[in-house]
């Protein structure tokens, strides 16, 4: 299964290499808790939102075939 993912907003700078967007294939279903943290490589509290495929989910989500995440900054501001 391919996961791809967009990690937007200001948490790119957390992200190993600054890296935006990741494709990745899976042999196995996973959370996007354990894709977040074992893929992406930072901590998924980090993230404001996750959206999989057009809908905002938890982290206990399991992603299925071809899933797309948007990870997304916490709203900042003063």
């Amino acid at each position: 299964m391919i996961i791809k993912a967009k990690v937007h907003g200001h948490v790119v700078s957390l992200v190993p290499e600054k890296q935006d967007r990741f494709e990745v294939t899976l042999e196995e279903p996973v959370t996007v808790r354990a894709f977040i943290r074992d893929h992406i490589g930072v901590n998924p509290m980090v993230f404001g939102a996750v959206v999989v495929n057009g809908t905002t989910r938890r982290l206990d989500h399991v992603l299925d075939q071809d899933s797309e995440l948007l990870l997304l900054s916490p709203i900042a501001g003063g």
